[in-house]
């Protein structure tokens, strides 16, 4: 009876992952470095900073404006026909042209000092509008870290279904020579070769498959994090994730930032329909002017005139055509889309969040009855060799052994990925999929560091003001600027 050496399939299975993870990136720095270099989250970052100009904008609207106005005149008339002849008959010698110049500077200085509440409720609007970019910003971040997750596990999943690949091509490349040095023997038929040889090359077709998956694996990867890493390590558990799903639907309806924005986009609108109403109400102001004139040339100082001149204006609008009324039904509107918009988007996270849950208890499942599938694969290839050189079984039944223990293990590599992602995936909606979560040393972006540099010296006057003119508004819960 022919008897071979036999390849086992978890040494070169050991082999392989060893050798591929010795240079291998770990999740937590593909998730820094694309935390830190990403482009699209930069845009996002940069949109947010021009969000916060728009509450800086705002608030100036109560503060003092100061301008230097300088006119100078000249004037040069020349005397017409009519004008030359009275001139003859003067008894006073009357030059042919008048020639005449002025200088005059003033420094104005204004303030706004009551709005029917409109200022007022510009500044809400710029706050809920801030804390709406800033929650735009946790979603961005979050879709991101789990754009890299996806692409991470996707790569390791590939890895291994080549390492799994490189090992049945190894395994069968074996099967042929044995079969083809059983046949010389007498042992086996030219049938058992070529089942053994038409195994061989559907797997070489399969790995060929493999090997390309993982150029494009990677390729997604790599627009997401940069860099050059070959290969991925397995990556750590995601901790954090509540044991029940009303637990994961309540964190969500909390901390989801899709929701967050949704409130916070509501809160602005509301503030805009104040703001509309009170554009067809009273607005006081005061003005301060002081200043020079005289004459130019020749400029003398002392003939210089003095101009002080305080003026308190009140306007009320009477008559717009419509305008102010159309203005309001229209802030009502988009108020009233947002309200609704709200309840959409609390439905979708709480669709998503049961999704999710449900996707992880169905992997978890699968990967439980798939690693045990693998033990008993195992087990019946042995089976299968030993009794092969015994010639108790035939060619074609270790191939099917072969190629169960293959599928089965391509499951549990698949399984794993898909186990992993849905618990990314409930992190996320929950609004806990965030950096200082996944990494042990986080460098977290400040969003409130850029609109803490933009306060302004008449912070004081502007908020004194603002409590005046909230007292034309109805009551607005305040929006205090935190992440």
């Amino acid at each position: 009876m022919f008897n071979s050496n036999k390849a086992p399939l978890v040494l070169v299975w050991v082999m392989i992952s060893v050798s591929g993870v010795s240079h291998a990136a770990t999740l937590e720095d593909a998730l820094v470095r694309a935390y830190q270099t990403n482009p699209g989250l930069q845009v996002q970052r940069e949109k947010l900073r021009a969000i916060d100009e728009g509450y800086v904008q705002a608030k100036a609207e109560f503060a003092p404006t100061v301008s230097l106005q300088v006119q100078t005149d000249y004037e040069r008339e020349r005397l017409g026909l009519e004008g030359r002849h009275n001139a003859q008959l003067s008894s006073t010698p009357i030059p042919d042209y008048y020639e005449q110049n002025s200088v005059s500077g003033q420094l104005v200085f204004s303030q706004p000092l009551y709005s029917s509440g409109r200022f007022a409720a510009d500044v809400k609007a710029a706050d809920a509008n801030v804390r709406a970019g800033r929650a735009a910003l946790r979603t961005a971040e979050a879709n991101l870290l789990f754009s890299v997750i996806q692409a991470y596990v996707g790569l390791q999943r590939d890895e291994d279904a080549l390492q799994i690949r490189t090992a049945n091509l190894a395994m069968l490349k074996h099967q042929v020579d044995e079969t083809v040095a059983r046949q010389r023997a007498g042992e086996v038929t030219r049938t058992d070769v070529s089942q053994a040889e038409a195994q061989l090359a559907s797997e070489q077709a399969l790995y060929a498959a493999a090997q390309g998956q993982i150029d494009i694996s990677r390729a997604s990867y790599l627009a997401l994090v940069g860099g050059s890493d070959d290969t991925v390590a397995p990556p750590p558990d995601l901790i954090g994730l509540p044991t029940t799903l009303d637990a994961a639907m309540t964190a969500a309806e909390r901390d989801n930032p899709d929701l967050q924005q949704a409130v916070f986009n509501e809160q602005s609108s509301k503030a805009k329909v104040y703001a509309a109403r009170a554009n067809g109400k009273m607005v006081v102001s005061a003005q301060l002017r002081a200043g020079y004139d005289g004459s130019l040339v020749p400029y003398d100082g002392r003939d210089l005139n003095h101009d002080l001149s305080l003026t308190t204006n009140v306007v009320i609008p009477l008559y717009s055509g419509g305008m102010q009324t159309s203005q309001v039904k229209q802030a009502l509107d988009e108020n009233s889309a947002d309200q609704f918009n709200i309840d959409d988007v609390h439905r979708h996270v709480i669709q998503n969040v049961s999704i999710a849950w449900r996707q992880m208890l169905i992997a978890q499942a699968g990967l439980e009855a798939q690693e045990r599938q693998v033990a008993a694969a195992k087990i019946a290839f042995e089976g299968m060799r030993k009794e092969y050189s015994n010639g108790d079984r035939s060619t074609l039944d270790v191939l099917v052994a072969e190629e169960t223990l293959r599928d089965a293990e391509l499951s549990v590599a698949s399984s794993r990925h898909d186990l992993y992602l849905s618990k990314a995936l409930i992190l996320q909606n929950m609004g806990w999929l965030e950096l200082e979560n996944l990494v042990s040393t986080p460098i977290i972006y400040d969003p409130t560091r850029n609109l803490a540099k933009r306060s302004t010296a008449t912070e004081g006057v502007a908020d004194a003001l603002r409590h005046l003119d909230n007292t034309a508004l109805p009551d607005i819960h305040p929006i205090r600027l935190t992440h």
